[in-house]
């Protein structure tokens, strides 16, 4: 039977400039990464440079400049290139396969990092957040 979890983390950046923010997930189960929602549901919400970065074991699974607008959601379906074999698809150069796209494989009780960078700058006590979806199907 399929399933899918969804974790869901909030990511406060309550320092300014290029400081480092991040918080651990750790899935119950493994799996595949079928989506990443962020939101940035606060006016208060990242700067539109910030990265984000998500990582599992080394393993880079997301990385990318958040939109950073406030009351705006972004979702994105990660793949990874697969190599592939001349037995598995019939193509014209073996020098030059063609691109594959496959989901992500996550590992149960192995945890997910997620990151912020540059969130921008913060005044007084007001942090700036950014909530992050991690939907793991298997």
């Amino acid at each position: 039977m399929a399933y899918v979890t969804r974790y869901q983390k909030t990511v406060s950046v309550t320092a300014s400039g290029g400081v480092s923010h991040s918080i651990d997930v750790m899935p119950d189960n493994g799996g595949w990464l079928e989506s990443v929602v962020v939101r940035n549901a606060t006016a208060q919400a990242i700067s539109t440079a910030a990265r984000l970065l998500i990582t599992q074991g080394g393993r880079s699974l997301w990385d990318a400049t958040s939109t950073g607008a406030s009351n705006t959601t972004v979702t994105w379906y990660p793949r990874t290139q697969v190599s592939i074999g001349t037995t598995l698809l019939a193509y014209t150069s073996a020098a030059t396969p063609p691109p594959i796209a496959e989901r992500m494989a996550i590992a149960g009780l192995v945890p997910i990092n997620i990151q912020v960078t540059s969130g921008g700058l913060t005044s007084g006590s007001g942090a700036r957040t950014v909530q992050v979806d991690l939907y793991i199907g298997g």
